[in-house]
């Protein structure tokens, strides 16, 4: 239920495009899943392993961003 409230959240409080929108709920769910098969919970530490696994996997700074962009909109929320 968490991820629709989430998408709801980001769908009706934020000026966000439908393809933004998109971009979002995919990076989210992708972090999700890296925690879930990393036995991590959220916290400052696992966002940065995170980040750091996606550089190691030779992710571009642009693509680094959009993770960033939708781990910000999951704080907001």
């Amino acid at each position: 239920m968490e991820n629709q409230d989430f998408e709801r959240y980001i769908s009706t409080k934020t000026s966000l495009s439908k393809n933004s929108i998109r971009h979002c709920l995919s990076r989210h769910k992708i972090f999700l899943l890296w925690l879930k098969s990393h036995n991590k919970e959220l916290n400052k530490e696992s966002a940065e392993e995170f980040f750091y696994d996606l550089k190691q996997q030779g992710r571009n700074n642009n693509t680094l961003n959009t993770y960033v962009f939708a781990l910000r909109q999951y704080h907001n929320y």
